[in-house]
């Protein structure tokens, strides 16, 4: 009887974490979707130039940032987040980077806003992808390897106002 019994729960906790990671590859897989197919993005203080990155920056050399029409519709007319600002549900912020200022894409660095998913971490989901989908950063890492230097700032976690 014991036997059966954790036979059981073995296959249920199986059950489970099969069903979460469906979902985290469903998720990751429509914000790649989402990011490439909607055409709806405004580039960074209107500017869809490939700029070169701050040495402060842990991503590559040369980058854009777009924001979807959620998240565009929390900046000022300067282009920025106010100070103490927060974007609202469902803004997606795509930073695409580059190696060199004329080269091709080489990741995709996303926010996107959703508080209530359980892989959010500062009400954020923090995903990279390459260019082909492959994730890189992955949905349920939570932003441990961003939010120590992207919290220390007073714009919803977004270092780019503070930087550029």
């Amino acid at each position: 009887m014991k036997s059966l019994i954790i036979l059981f729960l073995s296959g249920s906790v199986f059950i489970v974490a099969c069903a979460k990671n469906k979902i985290e590859n469903s998720t990751m897989e429509s914000v790649f979707k989402e990011i490439n197919t909607n055409s709806d993005y405004t580039f960074y203080k209107n500017d869809s130039s490939i700029l070169p990155s701050s040495p402060e920056s842990a991503h590559t050399a040369f980058f854009r940032v777009r924001f979807n029409a959620k998240a565009a519709s929390a900046l000022t007319d300067n282009g920025k987040l106010p100070v103490n600002g927060t974007f609202p549900e469902g803004s997606i912020i795509v930073k695409d980077l580059y190696n060199t200022q004329n080269g091709a894409k080489v990741l995709y660095s996303v926010l996107k806003k959703d508080s209530s998913n359980p892989n959010s971490s500062n009400g954020w989901l923090w995903i990279e992808y390459e260019p082909n989908g492959k994730e890189i950063y992955n949905i349920n890492d939570k932003g441990a390897g961003c939010i120590s230097c992207h919290s220390n700032n007073d714009r919803d976690n977004v270092r780019l106002f503070n930087l550029f």
